[in-house]
Protein backbone atom coordinates (compact mmCIF):
# COMPACT_ATOMS: atom_id res chain seq x y z
CA UNK A 1 0.00 0.00 0.00
CA UNK A 2 3.22 2.44 0.66
CA UNK A 3 3.43 2.63 -3.24
CA UNK A 4 0.28 4.10 -4.46
CA UNK A 5 0.69 6.40 -1.92
CA UNK A 6 4.15 7.40 -2.71
CA UNK A 7 3.08 7.03 -7.13
CA UNK A 8 -0.06 9.51 -5.57
CA UNK A 9 2.24 12.00 -3.62
CA UNK A 10 4.42 12.44 -7.18
CA UNK A 11 1.66 12.90 -9.04
CA UNK A 12 0.51 15.52 -6.70
CA UNK A 13 3.79 17.50 -6.69
CA UNK A 14 3.82 17.52 -10.42
CA UNK A 15 0.71 18.60 -10.71
CA UNK A 16 1.37 21.56 -8.01
CA UNK A 17 4.45 22.39 -9.83
CA UNK A 18 2.93 22.69 -12.84
CA UNK A 19 0.30 25.03 -11.76
CA UNK A 20 3.31 27.00 -10.14
CA UNK A 21 2.53 30.74 -11.78
CA UNK A 22 5.76 31.59 -13.90
CA UNK A 23 8.27 33.53 -12.76
CA UNK A 24 8.54 36.87 -14.41
CA UNK A 25 12.65 37.97 -15.47
CA UNK A 26 13.94 40.94 -13.82
CA UNK A 27 12.99 44.11 -14.19
CA UNK A 28 15.29 45.98 -16.63
CA UNK A 29 17.46 49.38 -14.59
CA UNK A 30 15.67 52.73 -15.42
CA UNK A 31 17.24 53.70 -18.62
CA UNK A 32 17.34 57.43 -18.11
CA UNK A 33 14.99 60.29 -16.26
CA UNK A 34 15.94 63.81 -16.21
CA UNK A 35 14.65 66.44 -13.37
CA UNK A 36 16.34 69.76 -13.75
CA UNK A 37 19.61 69.53 -14.88
CA UNK A 38 20.05 65.84 -13.36
CA UNK A 39 20.66 62.75 -15.67
CA UNK A 40 19.90 59.57 -13.29
CA UNK A 41 20.39 56.15 -15.41
CA UNK A 42 21.08 52.63 -14.70
CA UNK A 43 19.09 52.55 -11.37
CA UNK A 44 18.77 49.25 -9.24
CA UNK A 45 18.30 47.88 -5.88
CA UNK A 46 19.59 44.27 -4.98
CA UNK A 47 17.09 41.64 -4.03
CA UNK A 48 17.39 40.81 -0.09
CA UNK A 49 17.06 37.39 1.29
CA UNK A 50 14.55 38.02 3.93
CA UNK A 51 12.43 40.65 5.50
CA UNK A 52 14.03 43.24 8.32
CA UNK A 53 17.50 43.33 6.59
CA UNK A 54 18.87 46.37 5.00
CA UNK A 55 18.40 46.37 0.88
CA UNK A 56 20.76 48.89 -1.31
CA UNK A 57 20.33 50.67 -4.04
CA UNK A 58 22.55 52.13 -6.84
CA UNK A 59 22.57 54.14 -9.76
CA UNK A 60 24.36 56.88 -11.70
CA UNK A 61 23.63 60.73 -11.41
CA UNK A 62 25.11 62.84 -14.02
CA UNK A 63 24.76 66.72 -13.89
CA UNK A 64 24.27 68.15 -17.25
CA UNK A 65 23.55 71.60 -15.88
CA UNK A 66 25.74 74.77 -15.02
CA UNK A 67 25.49 74.12 -11.23
CA UNK A 68 26.49 71.92 -8.71
CA UNK A 69 23.40 70.20 -6.66
CA UNK A 70 23.37 67.78 -4.17
CA UNK A 71 21.78 64.58 -3.59
CA UNK A 72 20.15 64.91 0.16
CA UNK A 73 18.27 61.66 0.71
CA UNK A 74 15.35 60.57 0.15
CA UNK A 75 12.47 57.87 0.98
CA UNK A 76 10.29 54.48 0.17
CA UNK A 77 7.06 52.93 1.32
CA UNK A 78 8.48 49.75 1.69
CA UNK A 79 11.75 50.20 4.36
CA UNK A 80 11.98 52.24 7.62
CA UNK A 81 14.08 54.39 6.18
CA UNK A 82 16.06 55.51 3.08
CA UNK A 83 20.02 57.00 3.86
CA UNK A 84 23.06 57.46 1.46
CA UNK A 85 26.15 55.58 2.89
CA UNK A 86 29.67 54.99 1.62
CA UNK A 87 31.72 51.84 2.10
CA UNK A 88 35.56 52.67 2.22
CA UNK A 89 38.77 50.54 3.00
CA UNK A 90 40.42 51.75 6.01
CA UNK A 91 43.40 50.24 7.13
CA UNK A 92 42.63 47.14 5.53
CA UNK A 93 38.92 46.99 6.87
CA UNK A 94 35.74 47.80 4.97
CA UNK A 95 33.86 50.60 6.96
CA UNK A 96 30.14 51.72 5.78
CA UNK A 97 29.39 55.01 6.65
CA UNK A 98 25.92 57.19 6.41
CA UNK A 99 26.35 60.83 4.76
CA UNK A 100 24.09 62.89 6.56
CA UNK A 101 24.87 65.80 4.25
CA UNK A 102 24.57 63.66 1.39
CA UNK A 103 26.80 63.45 -1.97
CA UNK A 104 27.75 66.92 -4.49
CA UNK A 105 27.15 66.07 -8.18
CA UNK A 106 29.35 68.17 -9.76
CA UNK A 107 28.23 70.95 -12.77
CA UNK A 108 29.46 68.91 -15.77
CA UNK A 109 30.45 65.67 -13.75
CA UNK A 110 28.86 62.59 -12.25
CA UNK A 111 28.45 60.65 -9.37
CA UNK A 112 28.02 56.88 -9.07
CA UNK A 113 26.10 54.92 -6.75
CA UNK A 114 27.85 51.45 -6.89
CA UNK A 115 28.27 48.28 -5.17
CA UNK A 116 30.94 48.56 -2.31
CA UNK A 117 30.97 52.47 -2.43
CA UNK A 118 28.78 55.20 -2.32
CA UNK A 119 24.60 53.99 -2.47
CA UNK A 120 21.53 54.20 -1.35
CA UNK A 121 20.91 52.67 1.96
CA UNK A 122 17.02 51.09 2.37
CA UNK A 123 16.97 50.14 6.24
CA UNK A 124 14.38 47.90 7.45
CA UNK A 125 12.75 46.91 4.26
CA UNK A 126 9.27 45.58 5.50
CA UNK A 127 9.47 42.25 3.02
CA UNK A 128 12.11 40.26 0.83
CA UNK A 129 13.08 42.13 -2.59
CA UNK A 130 12.60 39.75 -4.82
CA UNK A 131 14.20 39.96 -8.66
CA UNK A 132 11.31 41.45 -10.66
CA UNK A 133 10.01 43.53 -8.44
CA UNK A 134 10.17 47.47 -8.24
CA UNK A 135 10.75 50.00 -5.51
CA UNK A 136 9.03 53.08 -5.78
CA UNK A 137 11.43 55.51 -4.10
CA UNK A 138 11.30 59.80 -3.76
CA UNK A 139 15.18 60.63 -3.85
CA UNK A 140 16.03 64.38 -2.78
CA UNK A 141 17.88 66.81 -4.44
CA UNK A 142 18.94 70.29 -3.00
CA UNK A 143 18.27 72.33 -6.60
CA UNK A 144 16.54 69.79 -8.80
CA UNK A 145 13.59 69.44 -5.95
CA UNK A 146 12.20 65.50 -5.88
CA UNK A 147 12.08 62.73 -8.40
CA UNK A 148 10.02 59.87 -8.14
CA UNK A 149 11.33 56.35 -9.84
CA UNK A 150 10.54 52.77 -9.55
CA UNK A 151 13.70 50.46 -9.34
CA UNK A 152 14.10 47.24 -10.31
CA UNK A 153 14.81 44.47 -7.85
CA UNK A 154 17.94 42.46 -9.16
CA UNK A 155 19.96 39.65 -8.34
CA UNK A 156 22.78 40.88 -9.41
CA UNK A 157 24.19 44.61 -11.27
CA UNK A 158 22.53 44.41 -14.73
Amino acid sequence: MIFPRIVALGVLAVTLAACKPAESPPAAPISEVVVGGLRVSGAWVRATPIPGVSGAGYMRISNIGNTADTLLGGSTSLAERLEIHQMANVEGVMQMRELPDGVVIPAGGSVELAPSGTHLMLIQVDHALRAGETVPVVLRFAKAGTLKLNLPVSDNAP
